[in-house]
């Protein structure tokens, strides 16, 4: 038996990224080079510098980099009959941003779309450290973490040999939590 609750405002989630992206530093791709492309990695550097404090941005890859990526679109490599480079990366935090599907708007306050890629991509730094950084553990009342014996994927369970869950999509179930 379940009770089920929905909060508002609740204080879950920790909204403090400039202090999670401390000391971090940023590898960030362009693999379009057009105009387009060559203005959203300015106003990339620019939001995660002046709204985020990002201050090392990297001309070569290490494992601790967050890595942003920006490449074409699914369409974009189907139309000009080329290969997708989307699954050919080698980078272990990695978002990619399609160039034709993103659009940042401009201005002097942060992006909700470069917010929601550096959400993306604390996630993605939290799951291969083993931690839940982007959850506010100050909260008060009890937390329940809950997670399914199965995932199932476009018809496809995720279920491994002995019957458990794999560690990556049993730490996506509690992050997904994490901001419901």
């Amino acid at each position: 038996n379940y009770n089920n609750y929905e909060l508002e405002n609740n204080d879950f989630e920790n909204r403090d990224y400039k202090n999670l992206l401390q000391g971090k530093g940023f590898y960030i791709i362009d693999e379009v080079k057009n105009n387009k492309s060559n203005n959203l990695v300015k106003r990339l550097n620019y939001e995660l510098t002046n709204f985020y404090g990002v201050k090392n941005f990297c001309d070569e890859y290490n494992d601790d980099l967050y890595v942003i990526r920006i490449i074409h679109n699914k369409e974009y490599y189907k139309d000009e009959k080329i290969n997708d480079i989307y699954n050919k990366n080698k980078y272990s935090i990695l978002q990619h941003i399609t160039l034709e599907d993103f659009s940042v708007e401009k201005g002097e306050k942060p992006s909700v779309a470069i917010k929601k890629i550096i959400q993306e991509l604390l996630i993605k730094y939290d799951i291969k450290n083993n931690r839940l950084s982007t959850v506010n553990w100050d909260y008060k009342n009890k937390i329940n973490f809950v997670c399914a014996k199965k995932i199932y994927t476009e018809n496809k369970s995720n279920e491994n040999s002995n019957g458990h869950t794999s560690c990556f999509n049993a730490k996506a179930c509690i992050f997904s939590l994490s901001y419901i």
